[in-house]
């Protein structure tokens, strides 16, 4: 199979004129002429041949030299004055330069010997159409780049208008404090509603926000503005949009304020969105680009000129024709170029001076080479507009050279076709539709979505394509080209997101649309959405970190329960909230749980805005992003300080009613055999007196002299030494009985249940029992000193539970002894407990000289389960119910310690019926007035004073 000529199909497409006067040979020519144009207009001399042309204007001229009336030189003149780029083809017989030269100097294109030949002739006109094939490509190529061009420029004039009509993003950041007040803009912008994102009110989250490959150039940039470096701060960068694509913004501000030393206070500054005009800047250039790559390719010469008449462009050929470089010509005035005077050259190229004079063809001029070389050249020159004004700004120039245009078209070619390979691979849907609204054009990715969406709504492809063109041009609005589609049918749902652009044309307007099937996407928002209101309403507190514990979210649960704002969190880790709360070898060790990628539950303590502890039940897991790497972890934690104070409510009632049992069980079986000795050891009493008196009488004879025998039996039985010592035994027996007696009622007492009620009690008779309980707790470590206030008033409580909350201190003042005394063994301990008035209060303190409590762990020796004791000596607890049982009483509990000399506790009880505590004994405890002269809280452990103890310690 023959391959195609171009330019003989072209020249099929022709006119030409054939002036012979030989008949014969015009006859037998014309026939062969026939097959290989599109029209052949014959004449038989100049004259006629001239008329012709005048009358048909046709494409190519084929004449012979010599003829009748008018010869062929005399009608090529007239010919060349009405139209100097008619490509003209001479046959002659002659080949004198007599002949020739006249031809040349009229610019005939080619010329062929008779007698004439098929294929000589055919290829003479083949090149003459090479050269029209070529020269109408050039001009449709760069109508074609100008159309795009101008296209570009109007969106770009289109979207700026938009940008500077749009509500400005305004913002003031004070630098002190970091913190930025800004309008509801800048949260709408980012894809927020206004508040819904508080840290977006300090610096350091737009920092965060700011895309990592922009964030060193805006932060040099805005430095080189803070320290005056700069007029003002002007910068384009990108930041994180709430749905996670990036957004470009141009932001400007500048310093409104600085300090007497010159450095700045307060910064106001304004953005706005410029990701459209980003957009259009990369079609803008994109579309400059594949220009510039025309013209670079274009193996012709090219050059264009400002209204200056200075050179903005020169194209590779013309620097290769000329032997210059590119950077040697930008710039330089365009009579540099040309051997014609400058005044010749600046009226060719002056069009903008001439109304109406928008283009000049086939103009000579000859080009002068950098080593002085003469170029004759054919220009063509069009006067370039300025799309928005209609302003001259410029002149563009193209030499005809016809050997190199086929190169420059087969370019454009390729860009052709790269453009329409583009529109085939593309992923996104593309539809032309006429203004009928139907469709002129589509690509595979749109029929792919007509392939899925009409197979999931039962409808023909014909069907869902007017579905969706009709959808998509009912929300269409001239200043809105962008927007979400939402389509439902037969109980399936799409989202579609749409591009559409009116196309305007000379007789009808149409539309191109893009669709982008986001149905999956959208649905996975919603089901975001639901997952995040969820976690939003949830009454369980939500904490997100990133991979570094840096805390990223806390939902409102999290912020009722702490009483923290969100910025208060954001930035922060958890650890930092439980300072001094958590052993560090704790928190590495859940570290190592969680970096494990493992989930940690557990209980821990925080710290509450208002300075108290709260316990909360956590669990914490890893999430992982696509490539399987720990990205974030998930908190959810819920607060159980009320339930622990209800469990360690139970188990002080627990113990107190165990303690009650066992000290009535004691109390009862001590009773029955004390009881019985006691009563004997009575009558041993009375017996004896009666004995000893019997005694006597007989020891006494007549005269006063005892016998001899009752004498010898009184010295064996030493009767004088039993009857001194014998009461004095029955005595000490009796005060023993005595003793276990109190101890006893001391017993019955303390373990008396007691009602559900305060009752008016004796607070010192109630710490002689507690005393009296605890004595074989502190009897073998320490000497037990009391003070009491004899005039005390009776105080308004719970006996049974002061009764093991003064058990529990004297039982730790006991232990704190024992434990000095493991060092120092000849360490006398002694444990204090006084008590007096002080205005509406009684005050209880109890003191040792033990070892102390260290700084660093006094402000916990409240915390329930919390102890120093070793494993097996100690709950935790019995602090703690102190504590609570002070907090029942709207009482005050204080601790002074000093490590190595001693501990003393303050308990202040408010006399008289109090209010705030419920009828069942398990009232919460509430503020009360604080003591006249004292500034001590309700719960104190941090104080160190000098102690009543440590000041008279006994050597």
């Amino acid at each position: 199979m023959m391959k195609s000529n171009p330019d003989r199909d072209f020249l099929k497409k022709l006119t030409v004129l054939y002036v012979e006067d030989e008949r014969e040979t015009a006859e037998q020519f014309s026939r062969f002429l026939d097959r290989h144009v599109a029209r052949l207009i014959p004449a038989a001399n100049g004259e006629e041949g001239l008329q012709a042309f005048a009358a048909n204007r046709p494409d190519i001229i084929i004449t012979d030299i010599r003829m009748p009336i008018m010869d062929g030189i005399t009608m090529i003149g007239e010919i060349r004055a009405l139209d100097p780029s008619v490509p003209i083809v001479v046959m002659t017989a002659f080949g004198q330069a007599e002949y020739l030269l006249p031809c040349i100097n009229l610019g005939v294109d080619k010329y062929v010997v008779k007698p004439l030949t098929g294929p000589s002739t055919l290829q003479a006109l083949s090149e003459c159409a090479h050269r029209l094939r070529v020269e109408a490509e050039l001009v449709e190529a760069l109508a074609e780049a100008h159309q795009r061009e101008q296209q570009l420029s109007e969106k770009k004039q289109k979207l700026e208008l938009l940008i500077a009509g749009a509500q400005l993003c305004a913002w003031s950041w004070q630098l002190e404090t970091g913190y930025m007040e800004i309008n509801d803009h800048c949260f709408l912008v980012l894809g927020y509603q206004p508040g819904e994102l508080p840290s977006l009110q300090y610096i350091e989250t737009w920092w965060d926000l700011a895309h990592p490959d922009d964030l060193p150039s805006v932060q040099a940039a805005l430095d080189a503005h803070l320290v005056g470096e700069t007029p003002f701060f002007d910068c384009q960068y990108r930041l994180r949009h709430k749905e996670g694509h990036w957004i470009w913004i141009h932001e400007t501000a500048q310093v409104l304020q600085r300090d007497a030393a010159g450095s700045p206070l307060r910064v106001f500054g304004a953005f706005t969105e410029i990701s459209g005009h980003k957009q259009a800047e990369v079609e803008l250039a994109r579309a400059r680009r594949e220009a510039d790559t025309i013209i670079q390719q274009f193996l012709d010469s090219l050059i264009a000129v400002d209204t200056d008449l200075r050179l903005t462009r020169v194209n590779q050929a013309t620097c290769s024709l000329l032997g210059y470089r590119q950077e040697d010509l930008l710039g330089q005035p365009v009579f540099v170029l040309f051997q014609e005077p400058e005044a010749k050259v600046r009226e060719t190229f002056s069009l903008f001076q001439t109304e109406g004079d928008n283009e000049r063809r086939n103009v000579e001029l000859r080009y002068r080479a950098k080593d002085g070389a003469s170029l004759p050249m054919s220009f063509n020159l069009s006067l370039l507009r300025n799309e928005e004004d209609g302003q001259p700004l410029g002149v563009v120039a193209g030499a005809k050279d016809i050997s190199r245009l086929r190169f420059a078209l087969e370019e454009v070619s390729r860009q052709n076709a790269y453009i329409e390979k583009l529109f085939e691979i593309l992923p996104v849907g593309l539809v032309a539709v006429w203004p009928s609204h139907e469709i002129a054009t589509t690509n595979p990715a749109f029929q792919e979505i007509l392939n899925q969406w009409s197979a999931r709504l039962q409808v023909s492809q014909k069907e869902c394509s007017q579905l969706l063109i009709q959808s998509a041009l009912a929300e269409w609005t001239s200043n809105r080209q962008c927007f979400m589609v939402r389509i439902e049918e037969q109980g399936q749902i799409g989202f579609f997101r749409i591009a559409c652009a009116r196309i305007t044309g000379s007789d009808a307007n149409g539309f191109f649309l893009t669709f982008v099937d986001v149905t999956e996407e959208k649905l996975a928002e919603e089901q975001r959405l639901l997952l995040s209101k969820a976690v939003e309403q949830g009454k369980d507190g939500v904490v997100i970190t990133d991979s570094s514990y840096r805390i990223r979210y806390v939902n409102p649960a999290v912020l009722a329960a702490s009483g923290y704002e969100a910025e208060e969190y954001l930035g922060k880790t958890p650890w930092d909230l439980r300072e001094d709360l958590v052993e560090p070898a704790s928190m590495n060790e859940i570290r190592q749980v969680l970096d494990r990628g493992e989930t940690w539950s557990g209980t821990l303590e925080m710290w509450k805005k208002d300075g108290s502890i709260a316990e909360e039940e956590i669990t914490t897991s890893a999430m992982r992003n696509e490539q399987g790497e720990i990205s974030h972890f998930v908190t959810v934690k819920r607060d159980v300080t009320e339930l622990r104070r209800l469990q360690q409510q139970l188990a002080l009632a627990q113990k107190l009613e165990s303690i009650g049992q066992l000290a009535a069980g004691v109390a009862h079986e001590i009773n029955t055999p004390m009881q019985y000795i006691q009563n004997n050891l009575a009558f041993f009493e009375q017996s004896f007196a009666d004995i000893e008196r019997l005694l006597k009488e007989i020891t006494k004879s007549a005269d006063n002299t005892p016998s001899a025998k009752l004498t010898t039996l009184m010295q064996e039985v030493n009767l004088d030494f039993l009857l001194t010592e014998i009461p004095e035994s029955l005595q000490e027996v009796k005060e023993g009985i005595r003793r276990v007696v109190r101890i006893i009622s001391a017993l019955r007492e303390f373990s008396h249940p007691g009602d559900s009620v305060r009752v008016n009690i004796d607070i010192n008779h109630a710490l002689e029992n507690a005393i009296i309980v605890s004595r074989n707790e502190w009897k073998y470590v320490a000497v037990l000193d009391t003070e009491f206030a004899e005039d005390l008033p009776l105080v308004f409580c719970y006996p049974d539970q002061l009764n093991q909350m003064f058990l529990n201190l004297l039982i730790n003042a006991a232990h704190a002894i024992g434990r000095a005394r493991e060092a120092e063994p000849e360490r006398p301990g002694r444990i204090l407990v006084s008590t007096r008035r002080e205005a509406d209060w009684v005050a209880v303190r109890i003191g040792d000289n033990g070892c102390g409590i260290p700084k660093k762990i006094r402000h916990r020796i409240f915390d329930p389960f919390f102890t120093t004791k070793e494993v097996g000596k100690g709950t935790g607890q019995g602090l703690a119910i102190a504590h609570s049982i002070v907090g029942n009483h709207n009482g005050q509990i204080d601790c002074t310690s000093i490590p190595g000399q001693g501990t003393e506790f303050t308990i202040l009880l408010p006399l008289g019926p109090q209010t705030g505590t419920d009828e069942d004994g398990q009232g919460h405890p509430t503020r009360t007035q604080p003591v006249p002269g004292r500034t001590t809280p309700a719960t104190s452990a941090g104080r160190q004073d000098t102690l009543p103890l440590a000041a008279n310690r006994r050597s």
